[in-house]
């Protein structure tokens, strides 16, 4: 069974979530305030109202409840890694939805959040290229983002402290992951998203 930490300071949201998976079938751990107690108790998802460093916990899918629209703190998740957004508006269906996504391993934003985004003026990211991205490892994801920039490969193993050879076999390794058809069409697919990087 999948386990589920609720991460939040208001005691009363955390205490209603909590029972309110537990009744529905969801497995949890609990409740903290505590970032220590994510790395001890090693959640599958940590549903949260606030926007941590998701990348220390890499093992983590992150979720974020939000009280209202709020694009700033969206856009934080997004470059922190975070799997889920949902609003308190979705209601309970929203949230569960979010969190079976997330926990098969999709992306989700909720539609409420993609309309707030769409509203804003702020670009709605592609779930396609943000699932593709969500395959790949940390270290994937640093070289696509310095093959993003145009630099020639050796600087890109340089600034990594990695060998050309390995330079080249990431590459080979995200070009499979992402389904391109070749490994020349990672620089075009790096442009291309380097704002989800």
């Amino acid at each position: 069974m999948k386990t589920i930490l609720i991460h939040t300071t208001d005691r009363l949201k955390a205490d209603t979530l909590e029972k309110t998976l537990r009744v529905d079938g969801f497995g949890s751990l609990g409740i903290s305030n505590s970032l220590d107690s994510i790395s001890v108790r090693k959640p599958d998802l940590v549903l949260t109202d606030e926007v941590i460093n998701a990348q220390a916990f890499p093992k983590v899918r992150f979720v974020l409840l939000l009280s209202s629209f709020d694009s700033t703190l969206i856009a934080d998740g997004l470059k922190a890694n975070y799997w889920g957004f949902v609003m308190s508006d979705d209601g309970l269906q929203g949230l569960y939805e979010g969190v079976r996504s997330v926990l098969a391993g999709q992306k989700h934003l909720s539609p409420t959040v993609l309309e707030g985004l769409r509203r804003s003026g702020t670009p709605v990211p592609d779930e396609r290229i943000v699932g593709a991205i969500a395959g790949l490892s940390t270290r994937e994801r640093e070289v696509l983002k310095l093959v993003s920039t145009g630099l020639p490969g050796y600087e890109v193993a340089g600034q990594l402290n990695m060998s050309y050879r390995t330079f080249i076999n990431h590459k080979t390794n995200m070009a499979a992951k992402l389904n391109l058809s070749s490994v020349r069409n990672l620089i075009q697919f790096a442009i291309s998203v380097k704002d989800y990087l």
